[in-house]
C-alpha cells in the first residue's frame, strides 16, 4: 500500500492542534516542526521532524485530537494513510506496529510531560523548557511496583500525578499518597535513607527526577533555579482530593444484581458517585472495544486519562467489572483502592475457582483493601466458617450481608468507603454497662454503628452488640449472662473463680470465631509476659473477651501458649487506635467509663489497715478504706491514661464521650440497667450538640440510574 502523495511548501501547516482528524503521515523528505502550545501562551517549537518520521499516529491509535501544531521547516514529501489503511499497514507488519506503538507512547508521555511543564513554569523559552524536559521523566508504574525499599538510598524526588501510593515503616506506619503528593523532594539536594516502602496502590503515574538530573540543568541553566523549583512546588503540596475507587465483584448468584444496585444506592448517601462498565466506557469514548485495551497500548492512555477525569471529578468511583477476567476487569482490579468479592456462605467448587482466579489476577492489591461480602440466605441466624473462607484465599476484611437486610447492605457500603462508624468501650467495671446507654441514644437518633472495639468490660459489650447489632439484643444479653458473674474464692490467683464469667461468654458465643460475628469486631488484652498490647481479630470470641477482662489480681489470666494474657486495661484502657488501624473508619465514637481521679484517702487511716477493722467499718457504712477492688482496678488503668489522655488530645476520636458514673461501684454488675439508664441520660445531649453541629453526614439524594 503505497500512499497518496502530499507536498508542503515552507511554512504550510500540515495540521492544526485540536483538530479531530485521524490520518497518517510518514515524511519522505524534508523536514517538518512540532508547534506546542499551553494556555495562552506563544507556539513553542516542541521537535523537528526529518525523513522518515511518523506524523498523526497519536489521533489515529490513541482517538486523541492532534495535540500539536505541524508546519514544515522547509519544503516537504510526504506518504498519507487514511486510520483504517494505516491498521491494515501495521497488522501486514509486525515490525512496523511495534516501532508505531512505541512511538505513539513516547510522545503521549513527552506531550503529557511538556503540559505539565509549561503550565507550572511557563515562558521560559524553547531552550531551557527543552531541556528539562529532557533531564525529567513522566514516569508509569503498575499497581505492585514498589518505587523505594526502606532502608535504601533515595535519589530521585517525585510528585505523585495520578493514582495512589503507600509508604509502610517497619514499624507498620502507613501512609497514603495521592495526587499532587511529593515523595523524597529533598532527595534533589542530597542522597537521603528512606524511612519507608512505598509501594503503587494503583496503577500510578510520577513526575520524576534523578538529582544528578537535576544539577546538570542548574549548572546549564543557572537563572532557572527558581523555575525548576516550581515544576515540584507548585504541583500542589498536599493530595488533590480524588475518589475513593471500589471494585465489587459477585461471584455468586445469590442475588448478585440485587446486591449491587442497594450497594450503589447506600454509596450515594456519602457523597456524589459514578459506576462505569465496559460499556460505558465504549460509548462515552465513541470507541467499541477501547475497555479492552491492553495495559501499554495507546488506547491504554486514553482510557486511563478518562478514568482520572472521572476520578477528579467525583466522590466515589465504582468500577462494574465483566463476568470473565476479561482486559477491563484486571484493569478494575489494578485500579481499586477497595476490591469487594460477593460471595455465598458456603461457596461451591465453581464460586472457589472464581475467587481465586479473582485473588490471581489482585496479587497487587494491598492486603489491608481487600473484603469478602459473605452473602447468607433468609433466616440465617449466625454466621459459620468464615475464618476458613478467609484462610483459604487471604482475605483480611469481612462484611456479613444477610440478604434481604437493607442495613447489613448500608454498612458494607460505608465500610468500603470510608464511611463507616467506629465504636469504642473503654474499661470500667461494672460502669461499662452505660455503654449500653450509650448505643440506644445513638439508635434512636440514627447513628449506625459498623464496627465496635473494646477492653475489657466494654469487650463484653462490644461482642455482645456484634451478635446482633442492636441495643435491645444487647440488653438482654447482659441481664441474662452478666449480672451474677462474681464466683469468689480464695485470693490465691485471683479473688474471683472466673468460672461464671467464662460460662456466660461460652453461652452466648459457643465456638464461634471473630470472623463470624454480624459486625467487624475487636478487643484488647495484655500480654503479662511480653508486657505488650494484644489486638485480637482472629480466634473465637469467648477466649478472646475472656483474655480481655481479666483484671489482675480479681479475674484470673488466660493462658495463651507459653505466655499469660490479662485484662487490656493494663496498657490500652479506651482503644481508639486500634479502631483506626483496624478498620479505617470514617467516624470514632469513644465512650470512657473510667473515672479522670482513682481513690481518695477519706480519713489518714495510717501505714498500716487491720482487715477486721476495714471489714467491721464497711458493714457500718462508715467508709473510712478504700476497697481491694477499687484500688486493684485504678492500678491496673493508671499505667494507660496517660496513653487515653494522648489519644484524646490527638482527637482521634472524633466523638468522646466521658461518662462520670461516679455512682456506681466498679463491681456493681448486679445495676445493669440502672446503669445503662444513666449513660443513656448522659449521653443523650452530647450527642445531640455533636450531631447539630453536623459530627454525622445526612443522606444525599436517592441513586438516579441504573447499572
Amino acid at each position: 500500500m503505497s500512499g497518496r502523495v502530499l507536498t508542503l511548501r515552507t511554512g504550510e501547516t500540515l495540521m492544526v492542534a485540536g483538530e479531530q482528524s485521524d490520518d497518517v503521515y510518514r515524511l519522505q523528505s524534508g523536514e517538518l516542526d512540532v508547534l506546542v502550545t499551553v494556555g495562552d501562551q506563544t507556539p513553542i517549537r516542541a521537535a523537528r521532524l526529518h525523513a522518515g518520521g511518523l506524523v498523526g499516529e497519536l489521533a489515529a491509535l490513541a482517538g486523541t485530537p492532534r495535540t500539536a501544531t505541524i508546519v514544515a521547516a522547509s519544503d516537504c514529501e510526504l506518504l498519507g494513510y487514511s486510520r483504517v489503511e494505516f491498521e491494515q499497514l501495521m497488522a501486514a507488519d509486525p515490525n512496523l506496529a511495534t516501532e508505531v506503538t512505541e512511538l505513539a507512547i513516547r510522545r503521549l508521555d513527552h506531550n503529557s510531560l511538556h503540559r505539565f511543564i509549561s503550565h507550572h513554569i511557563g515562558g521560559l523559552g524553547d531552550e531551557l523548557q527543552r531541556s528539562i524536559e529532557e533531564h525529567i521523566t513522566w514516569k508509569r508504574i503498575a499497581a505492585g511496583t514498589t518505587l523505594r525499599g526502606a532502608g535504601t538510598v533515595a535519589e530521585f524526588g517525585h510528585v505523585v500525578l495520578t493514582g495512589r501510593l503507600q509508604g509502610t515503616t517497619p514499624k507498620g506506619v502507613r501512609t497514603e499518597y495521592g495526587p499532587g503528593a511529593f515523595i523524597s523532594l529533598e532527595a534533589l539536594l542530597a542522597p537521603q535513607i528512606s524511612q519507608e516502602t512505598v509501594i503503587a496502590s494503583r496503577d500510578t503515574t510520577l513526575l520524576e527526577a534523578h538529582r544528578r538530573d537535576f544539577e546538570q540543568i542548574l549548572v546549564a541553566h543557572p537563572s532557572a533555579v527558581l523555575a525548576i523549583g516550581s515544576v515540584f512546588a507548585r504541583a500542589t503540596p498536599k493530595n488533590r482530593k480524588t475518589a475513593a475507587i471500589t471494585v465489587c465483584i459477585a461471584v455468586t448468584t445469590d442475588q448478585p444484581g440485587d446486591l449491587l444496585s442497594d450497594l450503589l444506592t447506600e454509596t450515594l448517601r456519602h457523597g456524589t458517585a459514578e459506576v462505569v462498565s465496559s460499556n460505558r466506557a465504549d460509548s462515552d469514548l465513541n470507541w467499541p472495544g477501547i475497555a479492552q485495551s491492553p495495559v501499554g497500548s495507546p488506547s491504554d492512555y486514553r482510557l486511563s486519562e478518562f478514568l482520572h477525569t472521572l476520578e477528579l471529578s467525583t466522590d466515589h468511583l465504582l468500577l462494574h467489572t465483566d463476568r470473565a477476567l476479561t482486559e477491563w476487569t484486571r484493569r478494575c482490579i489494578r485500579q481499586a483502592d477497595r476490591l469487594v468479592i460477593a460471595c455465598s456462605a458456603q461457596p461451591g467448587e465453581a464460586e472457589q475457582r472464581r475467587i481465586s482466579e479473582i485473588l490471581g489476577a489482585a496479587g497487587t492489591v494491598p492486603m489491608q483493601n481487600r473484603w469478602v461480602a459473605v452473602i447468607h440466605p433468609v433466616g440465617t441466624e449466625r454466621p459459620w466458617g468464615t475464618a476458613e473462607l478467609m484462610d483459604r484465599h487471604g482475605m483480611s476484611n469481612v462484611a456479613h450481608v444477610l440478604t434481604g437486610r437493607a442495613s447489613d447492605t448500608a454498612r458494607l457500603a460505608r465500610l468500603i468507603t470510608g464511611h463507616s462508624t467506629s465504636l469504642v468501650f473503654g474499661g470500667g467495671g461494672a460502669r461499662g454497662f452505660a455503654h449500653l446507654g450509650v448505643i440506644r441514644a445513638l439508635e434512636e437518633r440514627g447513628v449506625p454503628v459498623d464496627t465496635v472495639v473494646g477492653t475489657s468490660i466494654g469487650s463484653v459489650l462490644a461482642g455482645f452488640y456484634a451478635t446482633g447489632g442492636s441495643h435491645t439484643e444487647s440488653m438482654k444479653l447482659t441481664e441474662k449472662h452478666f449480672a451474677d458473674v462474681l464466683d469468689y474464692t480464695i485470693p490465691v490467683v485471683a479473688l474471683i473463680k472466673g468460672e461464671k464469667i467464662t460460662h456466660g461468654l461460652r453461652e452466648v458465643f459457643g465456638d464461634s470465631e471473630i470472623e463470624d460475628l454480624w459486625h467487624p469486631f475487636a478487643c484488647v488484652s495484655t500480654n503479662l509476659t511480653q508486657s505488650t498490647v494484644m489486638v485480637h481479630r482472629r480466634g473465637l470470641v469467648a477466649e478472646s473477651i475472656r483474655a480481655s477482662l481479666a483484671i489482675p489480681g480479681i479475674i484470673p489470666p488466660v493462658p495463651f501458649g507459653d505466655d499469660l494474657l490479662v485484662d487490656g486495661g493494663v496498657l490500652n484502657n479506651l482503644p481508639i487506635d486500634v479502631a483506626k488501624h483496624e478498620f479505617t473508619p470514617g467516624t470514632i465514637i469513644a465512650v470512657d467509663v473510667a473515672p479522670r481521679t482513682g481513690p481518695h484517702a477519706h480519713v489518714d487511716f495510717g501505714m498500716s489497715v487491720s482487715g477486721w477493722r476495714a471489714a467491721s467499718d464497711r458493714i457500718r457504712h462508715a467508709g473510712q478504706y478504700p476497697g481491694t477492688a477499687a484500688i486493684l482496678l485504678r492500678s491496673m488503668v493508671t499505667a494507660s491514661i496517660r496513653e487515653r489522655d494522648r489519644l484524646v488530645d490527638e482527637n482521634i476520636a472524633d466523638l468522646y464521650l466521658l461518662l462520670p458514673i461516679h455512682q456506681v461501684a466498679m463491681m456493681d454488675f448486679h445495676e445493669s440497667r440502672a446503669i445503662e439508664a444513666a449513660g443513656y441520660e448522659i449521653s443523650k445531649p452530647i450527642i445531640d450538640e455533636w450531631l447539630s453541629e453536623g459530627g454525622w453526614p445526612t443522606a444525599t439524594a436517592p441513586w438516579p440510574v441504573g447499572l
